[in-house]
Order: C-alpha cells, then structure tokens, then sequence
C-alpha cells in the first residue's frame, strides 16, 4: 500500500513505531478517522506525521488523525517527517499551535459549492451529499440582506390582534436602525422594537 504515499517525508516507519504525545487535547472521533482513512485512500497520503525524537521514542507532534487513519487502512509504513525540539515545551507549543490555526480558519462557502456540487460520488472531499445541500440552502440567503420578520401588536399597548411585519435590510442599515429604534424605544417609551415600528408607521399615518 507504499504507493499511496505522495508527499515528501524523512522515513517511512511501521506505526507501531510511532507514539501519540500523551499530553495531545485533540480528540479525534471514530468518524472523523473513517472519513480521513477514505480520503486517504482516494487521494493519497499528502501530509507527513510530524514526529519528535527528542526522548529516543518517536512521538508524534502533528498528524494523530493521519495516524489513526494508518491503522484503520492497514497501512504497513507511514510517512513521517522528523523535527528537531529542544524542550517539551517546544512540542507542546507546536502540537497546540497547530491544532489552534484550523480551528480558526474561516470558509468560503460560495468557493466550497463551486468545488463541491459535481464532487459527491465522483472524488472523496469529506463531504456527503446532505452537507453539500445544506451549504446550497445557507447560500440561498443573500449574505449582504439581513430580514428579520417579528410579531406586532395592532395596538402597543394591547396585546392582541397581531400581524406581521417583514423588514429588508442590509447589515450596515441594520446597524444603524438599530440604534434610531432604541432611542425611539426610549421617546414613545415603548416595551421593544415590534411595538416601537408600529407606533412609528401610527404616528406617520395620523
């Protein structure tokens, strides 16, 4: 199975050989490592695991899903890339950086569909069918319109006889209408933003 192996390494060594840092906070789900072995297994092994000899023991730094992954494939060796540490708090500074940096990545979802909507049955990304549906269904709703849709009384001082009011806006006017309604809150010393409109379209068609 070596052929699946495309990325550049230092060795290839069974897993066996290989050690999880004890210290590692990341959990790595049953389904996570059946969806990273499917990938693997489709498009190759892409990303060495990132290992520390600085104990004489190779302790893995970055890669325990890939890890996890190469036992679930059977794999007999996998490719490691040996980094030099000074201190375990080296290692632990750049397992936790590492882990930290995607959690914080943020996603594109236009650029992902665009990826995504031939992909399903035809390439393994991760993805299943229903999670690309539910991409398409937030993408429907225009990133830049904000519509909030709340329930009014017919009178603000009764509450009975409501109706609904559908407001269109963008986040900047959303903002700034935020702010006229509160201080119009304030002056028709109204109980929230439903009964503040109504007074307001009241007192404009009076």
């Amino acid at each position: 199975m070596n052929e699946i192996i495309k990325c550049q390494y230092t060795m290839l060594v069974e897993p066996s050989e290989l050690f999880e840092h004890p210290q590692n906070p990341n959990y790595h789900p049953e389904k996570q490592v059946e969806i990273l072995a499917k990938i693997i297994k489709a498009n190759g092994f892409r990303r060495p695991i990132v290992v520390s000899d600085r104990t004489g023991e190779k302790v893995i730094i970055k890669g325990h899903g890939r890890y996890m992954a190469s036992k679930l494939l059977g794999m007999p060796k996998v490719p490691i890339d040996i980094q030099q540490y000074e201190s375990e708090k080296e290692e632990l500074e750049d397992l936790v950086a590492d882990n930290r940096i995607s959690e914080l990545a943020d996603i594109d979802n236009k650029k992902l569909y665009e990826i995504l909507k031939d992909s399903v049955g035809k390439f393994e990304t991760g993805y299943t069918e229903g999670e690309v549906e539910a991409i398409v269904a937030n993408l429907e709703v225009k990133e830049e319109e904000l519509t909030i849709e709340r329930e009014v009384d017919e009178d603000p001082k009764e509450a009975s006889g409501q109706k609904s009011i559908i407001l269109h806006y963008t986040s900047e006017e959303a903002e700034e209408l935020q702010i006229i309604l509160n201080q119009l809150q304030k002056i028709y010393n109204c109980r929230n933003t439903s009964a503040t409109i109504l007074t307001l379209l009241k007192n404009n068609h009076q």
